[in-house]
């Protein structure tokens, strides 16, 4: 094809502006005779100018081409996930080769490549050698040169020199140079003509570089994921591991953005992360040691994490951390329960009251009995102790067989008995209601409450943000939440255990509080048998952000940051926390109309107090056996 001056212009336009500033770093390929040169000049150019893109301008004989591929083509495999040639650099290649497709073994894990063949002739070698050398001269060195360190030359008048001088290396219009770019990478890489009627005036590089419109072409990144509620939710589908969650998603929506495949796989020891004697655990320790792409899960935002990996920002959830604990419930009934509606004066006033209208009515009556004289008198105890049975048992709604004579009596007596109607259906009231409703206690209201229970021990995940935080921080309450825990592992180290039911049954079956993020106490809740009521302290002792990680420096995070941020703004992010994370709290109902059946322990002590009557109405019969037999003995003599 014939390259005109806009093309050649706008190419150089394009392959050397990167971002605001123009960053033009020129090096002699032949000088570059050691792996550890290479190694540095590559990384060095990567690290200053990735997050732009790499546009790289390679002028120079075929074996200088094809040398300088073939090792850029392979720095990712060997650069510990530091790097992404593959799809960051763009190379416009000036070479003299006359069979485009050997350049192909070269440039099989790049796919941005421009090839120029140039002519075979040896006048055109030697003006790219007096492009370089003008290159090198007009800078004033070779190697690691920005063009802020240019001898008096600006941006423009460099670049303007560097297109002036690929202009006259291609004499313009009067030679026809072939162009070729790089296609299907994905499956069958190949060199393809490029025409000059297919490339417009602007948008050079979606015909210059075809595979840029496939973002990253299908590589396959290797993610690991710790399987969480809400977040990872791991199940079989057809004998095939299936995963699903909110991370999931999130996954997906960077799939769809920017065009990888997968592989997933677990962590080993099944933590986020942990510092543990210097070293650390899970996801974190996976990250560093750089031998994932991604870790998927929510990980908790953390300074010491921070120096040791990369998040992927802007965080996509905030967790509260807060404290769960079982409402222990007093089911047993006891003597003391049969009080319980009555405040102690209450006891006291109806004791008074009792002994008050016991001796009115017995003055009542008793005078009554003087002033008629027909009748015969009866004897004073034995009216005495009629009466006391008498009001006791209307007090206890049974009454008795003693009526009231006089007027003045009787109209005590109804005044006595109304009082003992409107006392006892209060009084069973509020005893089925004490029977019926739970009565909860709560030990301890807020973290510095529970630091001061004696009875409670205490618990969270191992290798967890709580761990981190609770371990690292300089707060007091949480130094001796982290201390006195430590304390409890000496005899109990399932505090720190990993599994969520185990937790969850050590909330259930003993005081034992534990600490994590709201959204994991509520699915503990969730899972909580019938009956058994949990609840949360309802105080935010930390707000921790969670967010996916990649290993330090990785060449993913620009673009993985970037769909991050869309999905933050297009609320998306907000649909899949009502989605997984349904705020509305769990309905827990004191009681249920109907009740339910009562067990044999709560009536326990029931039987006793009916045992009791029993044993003394017996030991009363008894003694009065004796007495009666007494008293017949007494009378034949």
């Amino acid at each position: 094809m014939c390259v005109s001056d806009a093309y050649v212009g706008e190419l150089v336009d394009r392959l050397t502006t990167c971002g605001a500033e123009v960053e033009v770093l020129v090096y002699s390929v032949p000088e570059l005779t050691s792996r550890h040169q290479w190694r540095q000049t590559l990384t060095y150019v990567h690290k200053l100018l990735h997050q732009s893109g790499v546009y790289f301008l390679l002028a120079g004989t075929r074996a200088t081409a094809m040398n300088t591929l073939a090792r850029v083509n392979s720095f990712d495999r060997g650069s510990d996930r530091t790097t992404n040639f593959r799809h960051l650099s763009h190379w416009l290649v000036l070479t003299d080769v006359s069979a485009p497709q050997r350049l192909l073994p070269a440039v099989d894990s790049l796919e941005n490549v421009v090839l120029v063949a140039l002519p075979t002739q040896h006048q055109r070698i030697a003006r790219i050698g007096e492009l370089v050398d003008f290159l090198g001269s007009g800078i004033g060195a070779r190697f690691n040169l920005t063009s802020q360190e240019l001898k008096g030359k600006s941006d423009t008048e460099l670049k303007e020199d560097v297109v002036g001088y690929i202009k006259k290396l291609l004499d313009d219009h009067k030679d026809t140079l072939n162009m070729y770019t790089l296609t299907e990478v994905r499956h069958m890489a190949r060199f393809a003509r490029v025409h000059a009627k297919d490339i417009p005036h602007s948008g050079l590089g979606n015909k210059l570089f075809p595979n840029k419109k496939y973002k990253w072409n299908g590589v396959r990144l290797l993610i690991s994921t710790k399987p969480w509620p809400g977040y990872v939710e791991k199940s079989t589908v057809a004998n095939k591991t299936a995963y699903s969650g909110m991370c999931i998603d999130l996954l997906h929506s960077m799939v769809d953005a920017v065009n990888f495949t997968y592989t997933i796989e677990e962590v080993e020891d099944g933590e986020w992360g942990a510092l543990v004697n210097g070293s650390w655990t899970g996801l974190v320790r996976q990250l560093k040691d750089r031998v994932i792409d991604i870790a998927l899960a929510d990980i908790g935002i953390h300074a010491s994490r921070d120096a040791v990996m990369d998040f992927i920002y802007p965080a996509y959830k905030t967790e509260d951390i807060d404290i769960l604990y079982r409402l222990h419930n007093e089911t047993d009934l006891s003597l003391k329960d049969l009080t319980t509606p009555l405040q102690p004066i209450v006891l006291v006033t109806i004791a008074v009251c009792l002994g008050v209208v016991t001796v009115l009515y017995v003055v009542v009556e008793y005078a009554d009995i003087l002033l008629e004289t027909r009748w015969r008198p009866r004897q004073l105890p034995v009216l005495l102790w009629k009466a006391v049975w008498y009001m006791l048992g209307s007090i206890l709604s049974q009454g008795g067989s003693l009526r009231a004579r006089s007027c003045s009596g009787r109209m005590l007596v109804s005044s006595w008995w109304l009082f003992c109607l409107v006392f006892a259906a209060m009084y069973n009231a509020n005893l089925t209601v004490s029977f019926c409703v739970q009565r909860t206690v709560t030990p301890f209201s807020s973290l510095e409450e529970m630091l001061r229970t004696s009875d409670y021990t205490w618990g969270m995940f191992n290798g967890s943000i709580n761990t981190l935080l609770f371990g690292t921080s300089r707060n007091p309450l949480f130094k001796e939440t982290y201390k006195r825990m430590m304390e409890f592992t000496k005899t109990d180290p399932g505090v720190l255990s990993k599994d969520l039911d185990s937790q969850l049954h050590r909330v259930i079956n003993s005081k034992y509080a534990f600490i994590s993020s709201r959204n994991t106490l509520k699915v503990m809740v969730e899972r909580a048998p019938k009956g058994v009521v949990l609840t949360t302290v309802g105080e935010t002792i930390h707000p921790s952000g969670v967010a996916l990680g990649v290993p330090t420096d990785s060449p993913l995070l620009p673009e993985l940051e970037w769909v991050m941020r869309n999905i933050q703004e297009t609320g998306i992010m907000q649909h899949w926390d009502s989605q997984y994370w349904n705020t509305t709290p769990k309905a827990t109902a004191a009681f249920r109309l109907g009740g339910e059946p009562l067990p044999l322990t709560k009536l326990t002590s029931i039987f006793l107090i009916t045992g009791f009557g029993l044993s003394t109405a017996l030991f009363v019969l008894v003694i009065e056996s004796v007495f009666q037999k007494i008293l017949t003995k007494a009378r034949k003599k």
